[in-house]
């Protein structure tokens, strides 16, 4: 189990300077081709996201104004807070700030021929599936997770096991995202 807070963790600038991303996690760790990859990213101006080949990604706004990607032919989407928005990374995508406003996304990439995502926001205590990785991110609320209690800004990720998220007071809410291996394949 790996904990995690945003506030905390280095911050990269996007190399057309139109953004920057604070990794959480990425498996294995430390390379180019991987089979899973967490992050949170802000977006400060129009421009392209980078194409990456055999890689689907959901993207979920957590903060901030609303978004357009424009992928061509193959989609017109706005991203609305906390309505995850699932596409393939290798087509052609412009992020356009609908409001001009700079915004903050949760964003989880597979490569598609090992696994797969799924991303929901949970609003009551759920138990993950032991054979599946996974990442819980907190929007909203207090939490605990075994020991650790995780407010706002907080999360946590797993390559596998039982984990029971127990939340703490009548509302909240955290993005849950499960990664599932193919056949043959390893999320851990």
């Amino acid at each position: 189990m790996h904990f995690f807070d945003i506030t905390k963790m280095p911050v990269n600038l996007w190399r057309n300077g139109a953004g920057e991303t604070r990794e959480i996690c990425c498996y294995p760790p430390a390379t180019r081709d991987f089979a899973w990859r967490a992050s949170i990213a802000s977006i400060a101006g129009n421009g392209e996201f980078s194409p990456l080949p055999k890689v689907d990604r959901v993207i979920t706004l957590i903060e901030g104004g609303e978004v357009t990607l424009d992928g061509g032919s193959a989609f017109r989407h706005t991203l609305r807070r906390y309505q995850p928005f699932a596409f393939s990374a290798e087509q052609p995508v412009r992020a356009e700030l609908t409001e001009g406003r700079m915004s903050m996304d949760f964003n989880i990439m597979v490569h598609r021929e090992r696994c797969r995502a799924s991303v929901r926001v949970a609003d009551r205590t759920f138990t993950t599936f032991g054979n599946h990785g996974g990442i819980v991110f907190v929007l909203s609320g207090a939490w605990q997770l075994g020991d650790t209690l995780l407010s706002v800004d907080q999360g946590a990720w797993w390559q596998a096991g039982h984990h029971t998220l127990r939340l703490l007071k009548n509302q909240g809410q955290l993005l849950f995202t499960e990664i599932a291996a193919l056949p043959g394949e390893r999320v851990a």
